[in-house]
């Protein structure tokens, strides 16, 4: 049960959550490039490369949002489940009356992050081409495209190396509870197999005198150590003597009944 729930639970899940939010990393930088290349394909008028690499931003960012979901459903309860929930890092929210500075939890941070990319990717090419990129004249599309630039290094990319790190950090807790796990099973084991044997050497003084089968008393000492070899000995041994005794008990009396007869 033990390596079941450990090796088959905690660890998966966590060496899944580690490789999941790596990549997150490489997709949030991934999407400011992508973001730059439209604007580039934009002034050289390639609508078929804008329209791709739009498709190519969007579809990225769903999958960022659908394995986030999975990542908080599987997250382990304690400094990660609660990392996604705590409301403690700082984002510039592009308003209408300028930029406004927010506090948001990791799980709110990275769905709102994957929307405005998929918004931004949304942005028509003319919106792309028109050089106001001031905050209070921006539409919808093109605030979410300032959003991703302004928060990506700052506030996005922080957040998924320190959530990284707790999961590390429960991979190094779950390799010092497997030790001590194996190192209790490993006693328990060790008590059991010694108890077991102590009894089973107290039954042979009793056992093996009974023993009248001849194959099985012949092959039974074969199969033992040869330190057992000597105890079944001294207990043959010590059979024998009381047989030998008897019968000189027996002979002596015989010998004096019959000089009493002769007298």
């Amino acid at each position: 049960f033990s390596d079941l729930f450990l090796f088959g639970e905690i660890a998966v899940t966590n060496i899944a959550g580690i490789g999941a939010s790596g990549v997150f990393r490489i997709s949030a930088v991934s999407a400011t490039f992508l973001q730059r290349s439209i604007l580039i394909a934009s002034h050289h008028g390639d609508l078929d490369e804008v329209k791709r690499l739009q498709h190519l931003e969007e579809r990225l960012l769903e999958e960022v949002h659908d394995q986030h979901v999975s990542n908080y459903e599987t997250a382990p309860a304690g400094p990660v489940k609660a990392f996604y929930d705590r409301k403690d890092i700082e984002a510039n929210e592009p308003m209408e009356g300028g930029w406004l500075t927010i506090k948001l939890s990791y799980w709110t941070l990275v769905n709102d992050f994957a929307r405005r990319c998929t918004e931004a990717s949304h942005i028509p090419v003319d919106e792309i081409l028109d050089p106001d990129y001031s905050v209070t004249n921006a539409s919808v599309s093109k605030r979410s495209l300032l959003y991703v630039q302004e928060n990506t290094l700052r506030s996005v990319l922080p957040p998924l190396d320190h959530v990284v790190e707790l999961y590390d950090a429960e991979v190094a807790n779950f390799g010092d509870l497997g030790n001590t796990i194996v190192l209790a099973n490993t006693i328990v084991t060790s008590i059991i197999v010694a108890v077991m044997s102590f009894l089973i050497f107290r039954m042979l003084e009793h056992t093996i005198p009974d023993m009248h089968y001849l194959l099985v008393g012949c092959q039974f000492p074969v199969m033992v150590e040869r330190k057992i070899h000597f105890k079944l000995i001294k207990i043959y041994q010590e059979a024998d003597e009381r047989m030998r005794a008897l019968n000189d008990e027996q002979e002596e009396k015989a010998i004096i009944e019959a000089m009493v007869l002769e007298a």
